[in-house]
């Protein structure tokens, strides 16, 4: 007999024909002992199977319900019709099984796992900052300025994954088992035991590997490998002037990774973005005058240098002269 369909007839959810097939099915021989037989296996299959003798009492008392039946006076007299008893044995299971649970919930015989609130801790480096922090795995990572790094409390413990805004350096402590993961907005990072800098910043991300290995996937649709291994010296880009897709190239980690031991180093870069870099590192707004070509090119490293001997710097090499008003710089041919 289909256990779904016996169930239904228990309930009175059982359609005519459904009541008629199980109505005969419980007049063959032997359709007492199946039944005892699915309702153990039913009790098995349940979450609060554990107690051999509470099941054991609860179908003692079933039993006993039917042969109370059974012992009524019968309209048919020398038939024993006991499978109307089923539906009383069905609500006494049922009971049982209600009030079982509530004893054990009461007396703590069998407490559910609280799952403890889920947390996000927020790190952040504002403008003109550099913040180092260790995470709870021993993981080392050195913030840019204007970035914030971001886990939840579940880190450490089954999953090692944070979000990254901005850029930062990250020294990862090794644990096999539970990959160390960075999620920035369009790539996701995945690491062992490694050093490397991730920068993510206007839809442009940058991920270069110092030490170890590293892969780099593609979130969303892509118009090449969305997946890429890295080894030292390798740098993986996405950004928009290449159609977001996943390119692969070499860079010198002095320039890379300059920003997190306090040195600004320009190799041939353009004028406005080296304002742009100086805006964020020392927390101040430049402005270049009428006059002042921002695409021309820039080199240079400077090593924990003030603001003024940059400028100094730059006014010598490109013949340009600068102003300091308050918190802003206006530069002029």
């Amino acid at each position: 007999m289909n256990k779904d369909k016996l169930i239904r007839f228990l309930n009175n959810k059982a359609s005519v024909g459904e009541k008629q097939e199980v109505s005969q099915w419980l007049e063959k021989p032997k359709a007492q002992q199946k039944l005892d037989a699915l309702m153990e296996k039913t009790w098995e299959e349940s979450e609060i199977s554990d107690s051999k003798e509470d099941k054991e009492r609860i179908l003692d008392n079933i039993h006993k319900k039917i042969r109370k039946e059974n012992e009524r006076p019968l309209q048919n007299k020398g038939k024993k019709l006991w499978w109307p008893s089923l539906k009383i044995a069905a609500s006494v299971l049922l009971i049982g099984l209600i009030t079982f649970a509530v004893y054990r919930q009461v007396y703590h015989l069998d407490v559910p796992e609280v799952k403890e609130e889920l947390i996000v801790y927020t790190r952040e480096a504002k403008s003109g900052q550099k913040l180092k922090l260790r995470l709870p795995d021993q993981t080392f990572v050195i913030l840019n300025a204007n970035s914030s790094l971001s886990y939840s409390s579940e880190f450490g413990k089954e999953i090692r994954e944070v979000s990254l805004k901005g850029e930062a350096f990250f020294e990862v402590a090794s644990d096999k088992e539970h990959p160390f993961k960075v999620r920035t907005e369009n790539l996701v990072t995945t690491a062992l035991g490694t050093a490397f800098n991730t920068s993510s910043r206007d839809g442009d991300v940058k991920v270069a590997l110092t030490e170890g290995k590293v892969k780099v996937e593609q979130l969303g649709p892509s118009n090449g490998d969305n997946e890429v291994l890295l080894v030292p010296g390798q740098m993986a880009s996405f950004t928009s002037e290449e159609n977001y897709m996943l390119q692969v190239e070499t860079f010198e980690p002095l320039k890379v990774t300059a920003w997190k031991e306090g040195r600004i180093r320009f190799q041939s870069k353009k004028l406005k973005d080296v304002i742009e870099n100086l805006e964020q590192w020392y927390s101040i707004d430049i402005e270049l005058g009428k006059g002042v070509k921002a695409s021309r090119k820039v080199s240079g490293l400077f090593d924990n240098e003030s603001l003024e001997n940059i400028l100094n710097g730059l006014s010598f090499s490109l013949g340009i002269k600068y102003e300091i008003k308050e918190n802003k710089v206006i530069i002029n041919t």
